[in-house]
């Protein structure tokens, strides 16, 4: 009974790593933590005072972060040269809007494609 229920423990947590871990590539940029996007659920907080304590420093000092949004890790891009490389290798840098990662949203619809 014991070992049933390791097991089941086990089956729910492994994917959940793999999936709430960051990604390796791309390689120097840092990772916000996972549970950045789960504060406004539990606290009085908007994305703004997220944005300012959590991503802005690390954002501005490597001029990219891995940030986990909409189901998936994504990467925010804030320098100059690292947006050119990205929009210049199209084929090595998948990108998808929010009409690919969470369709039928209220993003997904106002921006379109």
């Amino acid at each position: 009974m014991c070992t049933l229920v390791v097991l089941m423990v086990l089956t729910l947590i492994i994917p959940l790593v793999f999936v709430l871990t960051p990604p390796w590539h791309p390689r120097q940029i840092p990772s916000a933590p996972f549970w950045i996007t789960l504060l406004p659920i539990f606290f009085e907080i908007d994305q703004e005072q997220i944005f300012k304590k959590y991503i802005a420093g690390p954002l501005y000092e490597h001029g990219a972060i891995k940030i986990f949004f909409g189901g998936q890790w994504n990467v925010i891009i804030q320098r100059p040269a690292f947006i050119s490389e990205v929009l210049k290798k199209e084929q090595i840098y998948n990108k998808s809007g929010n009409q690919n990662k969470i369709p039928h949203s209220v993003l997904a619809e106002f921006l379109g494609k």
